[in-house]
């Protein structure tokens, strides 16, 4: 095994071995897997030894051994961390303060999902505690509480409910690492604002929001979702034709959003006069603070991050493969929140990326193969290897898929990245007097767009309902897909070879036929004719004709 296959396997088994001991919550069954795994990683490493041209043997040696110490490292972790779960406080605690994760506001209620620093217990303890608590109010008693904020709360809190009408709804917020609900605070008082970082990128958040005002409410609905992932403003309906139409991942800010808005910005700078060694740097601290605008979210932190690395070993003049990066950044994004995986983002996000790695370009083939253009080819070949990986995603989190993806996919996303990168450079003129014209523009643009999109959605063959993947569905689904596509591959490299194979044949037999002059010259009669043949020729004086020696 090369070393990206141990960087490969030393990143999944530390987030699998981290997810299996937050699951089980089981130290003594956890400490038995460990003292198995180390053992029997321990053998194969000593069997290696008897048998030397088992190379098998050392990496699956090296495999169970880091699985084991990795679950051991999880197993001491979790002791403290299930002893300051809010989940073993229910009813217990009635005072907690702590910092603002995430802020909904629809049109009656607020959403509110603080992260707990400390509590105040009914016997007067105070305990650091770490989970999530989320609570509703009324819109008005929020006034000045942000994402960031320190607030402190008074009410009694109580366990998630199970079931019922809001099941999905409640394990939603339990794989977001919720641990408790207030359902009426007593009181809610605001004790400091976000840090300084955070309440610069409100205020410049809140300027973009007031210019897309003048887009009208579908146009800002539309471009608040397009520029920074916020659906908040798109209705049911809107978000349904989205979903059938199979283009929803537009709305959640990903690679394709960074790589416009890098290429616009880049283009800028070197417009300006910018060199082209300063203008990555600053392009990179532009797209974090526009990641920061978009909330941090996996998918814009997985693109920054991965575009930034790749900028990083590209100065360093370091292969990479994209595979290991995308994995790399998952175990990162992981580390830094462990509930990631719960999050339909981050998993559409890094399950498309990956798709598009290892199946767009044996696709591409194929289907040039079956001789479609080559940039249609390309653009199915990149849909259909997204739109593969994601529908065990999609399955579980929205119960349905698109059938007319790919297509809309080939014409929908080109027009949406088009509108994003003009919108980026037009949304400059507004600056400059221009503004009536930009919202004229991007209102027409974008009544259009939605028109062909609710036409696609609404198609009746558009979408397909399917329930929920079990483990081993996925599991299955993942195999039989990667042996069709891998198939595939190896039939086109098969022709390919065939034809190479049946050209050299005619070569050769042109090659061999006699002319009227006798037999023609094999290869080796010809490969042993002198290299420069001109050499032994010289011109006559006054005449354009030569004589060979």
């Amino acid at each position: 095994m090369t070393a990206s296959g141990y960087l490969r396997c030393g990143v999944l088994g530390l987030m699998a071995s981290g997810e299996f001991v937050v699951e089980v919550r089981d130290t003594t069954l956890v400490w038995l897997l460990t003292g198995g795994g180390l053992l029997f990683g321990l053998l194969c490493l000593t069997g290696r030894r008897f048998v030397p041209k088992q190379t098998w043997l050392r990496d699956v040696g090296i495999v169970f051994t880091l699985w084991a110490v990795f679950m051991g490292g999880w197993n001491c972790l979790l002791g403290g961390y299930q002893e300051r779960d809010l989940a073993a406080h229910h009813w217990l605690v009635r005072d907690c303060t702590g910092h603002v994760r995430e802020m909904v506001v629809k049109e009656k209620r607020t959403r509110l999902i603080l992260e707990i620093d400390q509590a105040l217990l009914i016997n007067g303890q105070k305990k650091a505690l770490s989970g999530c608590l989320v609570m509703f109010l009324e819109n008005g008693s929020v006034a000045g509480v942000t994402n960031g904020s320190l607030v402190r709360v008074i009410g009694d809190v109580l366990p998630l409910p199970e079931g019922g009408q809001w099941a999905g709804f409640w394990k939603f917020l339990a794989d977001r690492d919720v641990r408790g609900l207030i359902r009426r605070p007593e009181h809610l008082e605001l004790l400091s604002g976000p840090a300084d970082l955070r309440l610069a990128l409100r205020t410049l958040r809140q300027h973009c929001d007031s210019w897309f005002e003048s887009l009208g409410d579908t146009g800002m609905a539309f471009m608040k979702a397009l520029v920074f992932g916020d659906r908040s403003g798109l209705g049911q309906e809107e978000t349904k034709d989205f979903v059938d139409a199979g283009i929803i991942h537009v709305m959640a800010v990903s690679g394709m959003h960074i790589a416009v808005a890098s290429a616009v910005l880049f283009w800028l700078a070197r417009l300006v006069g910018v060199g082209r060694r300063f203008a990555w740097p600053c392009v990179m601290a532009i797209l974090v603070i526009y990641a920061g605008l978009c909330g941090w979210t996996a998918s814009v932190m997985r693109a920054v991050l991965m575009l930034g690395l790749l900028q990083i070993w590209k100065l360093v003049r370091s292969r990479v493969s994209l595979l290991d990066l995308l994995i790399v950044v998952a175990g990162l994004l992981w580390l830094e929140d462990r509930t990631v995986l719960g999050q339909p983002g981050y998993l559409l996000s890094f399950a498309a990326t990956a798709g598009i790695i290892l199946f767009a370009k044996p696709l591409t083939e194929f289907l040039q193969w079956l001789r479609l253009p080559r940039w249609l080819a390309s653009t199915l070949g990149v849909s259909l290897a997204a739109q593969l990986a994601v529908i065990p995603i999609l399955a579980g989190f929205f119960g349905r898929i698109s059938l007319v993806s790919p297509l809309a996919n080939c014409i929908f996303v080109p027009v949406i990245l088009g509108l994003q990168a003009v919108g980026l450079v037009l949304s400059l003129a507004a600056f400059f007097g221009a503004g009536a014209w930009v919202a004229s523009f991007f209102g027409t643009m974008i009544d259009l767009l939605y028109a062909a999109i609710h036409q696609a959605a609404t198609l009746p063959w558009a979408s397909l309902e399917i329930p929920e993947f079990p483990w081993w569905g996925v599991l299955a689904y993942t195999c039989l897909i990667t042996g069709i596509i891998k198939g595939s591959e190896r039939a086109v490299l098969g022709r390919r070879k065939n034809r190479g194979l049946a050209l050299a044949t005619q070569v050769a037999g042109i090659l061999a036929r006699e002319g009227d002059d006798g037999p023609a010259r094999s290869g080796a009669e010809f490969s042993c004719q002198p290299a420069h043949p001109r050499t032994h020729c010289r011109y006559r004086s006054g005449s354009t004709r030569r004589r060979c020696a």
